[in-house]
Parts: structure tokens; C-alpha cells; sequence
């Protein structure tokens, strides 16, 4: 089965903390998950990379026949970097990203085609409208998890 992917993540440097956003589509419907990417991705590049393992895992989590993948991205990197003999990054976030993507699909044994999608477009009916929608969910997931992780500090500095 051939599955349709449109990853984006969002990444704000001055409180450390990323988000992803996944639109997956195939014959059997169609998938969207957003949510915070873990404390190692320190970069846009890194949590733009972890969107595209999400996309990897909840599409053959939820379809057990999946073969074959294409993952539409406005991130050059996860475009030109995430192929089996690409060169590793020099940012240490960055590499463990991509050699943890690179080991997964691998393990998955999928067929992987990544495509650019222009950032932040609208066109209807287009493939950039949709990876405005994702990087939408990506900005959404991110400001909701600063305001949880804001009410968490602020509750524990309450409670010390």
C-alpha cells in the first residue's frame, strides 16, 4: 500500500522546545497527529527529521500494509538527507535524527520518495496548501506545549 505523508515541525530557539505536525493519507483513510518533539531535538532540523519518523511510525502502526511512502516536506534536508547513503550531519541533534530515521525505515523495509513542497503556501487544491496545514498543526502543538510546560513550572515553583 502507498502512503501519502506531509510533515512539518516548528522550533522556537529561545525556549528550546519543537513541535511536529503529520497529514497522512492512503486507500484506507487518512491520519493527523501533532505533539511536541523530545528534549534531544534542539533545532528546526531536528524536529522537522522526528516529523518525518512520526510519519514513518503511525503510518505502519495504523496500516499494517504499508510498502511504499511518500513524505512531502518543505525541509531540504529531510528531502536530500534522509536517504540510505546520505552524508550524516555534523550537529550532534541533528545526526541522531537522522541515523534513528535511517535505522527505522530501514527496519520497516518501505520504499521511501521524498518530495519538496513549497513552505507555507495555500494553493488550493495543491500540495503546499496542505503542508500549510500541517505547519499550522505544528505551531498549534507548539503553543500549547509551551503553556503546559509554562503551568507545570509555575505549579512546581508553587509546591517547593
Amino acid at each position: 500500500m502507498w502512503v501519502t505523508a506531509y510533515t512539518d515541525a516548528s522550533y522556537l530557539s529561545r525556549k528550546n522546545i519543537g513541535a511536529w505536525a503529520i497529514f497522512l493519507r492512503s486507500d484506507e483513510g487518512e491520519i493527523k497527529k501533532s505533539g511536541l518533539c523530545p528534549d534531544g531535538y534542539q533545532s528546526a532540523t531536528a524536529c522537522e527529521v522526528y516529523a518525518a519518523g512520526m510519519a514513518l511510525l503511525w503510518a505502519t502502526k495504523e496500516w499494517k500494509k504499508v510498502s511504499a511512502m511518500q513524505i512531502n516536506s518543505d525541509s531540504e534536508f529531510v528531502v536530500t538527507k534522509l536517504i540510505g547513503d546520505a552524508k550524516l550531519a555534523k550537529s550532534k541533534a541533528i545526526r541522531e535524527a537522522q541515523e534513528k530515521f535511517m535505522v527505522f525505515s530501514k527496519e520497516k523495509n518501505l520504499f521511501l520518495k521524498f518530495k519538496k513542497v513549497k513552505a507555507h503556501g495555500t494553493k488550493e487544491g495543491g500540495r503546499s496548501k496542505l503542508n500549510h496545514h500541517v505547519d499550522q498543526e505544528a505551531k498549534r502543538a507548539l503553543t500549547k506545549g509551551i503553556k503546559s510546560r509554562e503551568w507545570r513550572e509555575k505549579n512546581r515553583d508553587q509546591q517547593d
